[in-house]
């Protein structure tokens, strides 16, 4: 019953009512659960954006949209303007954003997509 949950996270306010959840039942959080939230709720921001596929590469993570995808062009132009030294935009039938990441971002993966779709969205 909680996996359903987690799976069908839809934002924020899932999100904490699912943590509040689990820990009145279960006590402290495990860290693999808390990434497997974290998990849920970029999948269905990414969703949200027409996303099809995020994918984790030794040094980069590749961010894929529906060849239709209802976004803004304007908008991912705008966040690859922004950071020319980590995004890089590439037009294709399933057109894709390469987030650029070091060796010691690896760790922090979960927070670099955070930070790319934030970026989407907010972009002007």
């Amino acid at each position: 019953e909680i996996y359903k949950k987690i799976a069908n996270i839809s934002g924020n306010d899932d999100y904490y009512d699912i943590q509040e959840e689990i820990e009145d039942r279960y006590g402290n959080i495990p860290k693999s659960v808390q990434y497997l939230l974290e998990i849920a709720l970029i999948k269905n921001r990414a969703h949200n954006l027409d996303i099809i596929s995020v994918v984790q590469k030794p040094k980069s993570v590749l961010i894929s949209f529906r060849g239709d995808a209802d976004i803004d062009p304007s908008k991912i132009t705008a966040a690859v303007i922004k950071k020319p030294l980590k995004y890089m935009f590439t037009a294709a039938t399933n057109p894709y954003i390469t987030v650029k990441i070091n060796e010691n971002d690896k760790k922090e993966v979960l927070n670099i997509i955070d930070e790319a779709l934030s970026d989407i969205e907010n972009a002007q």
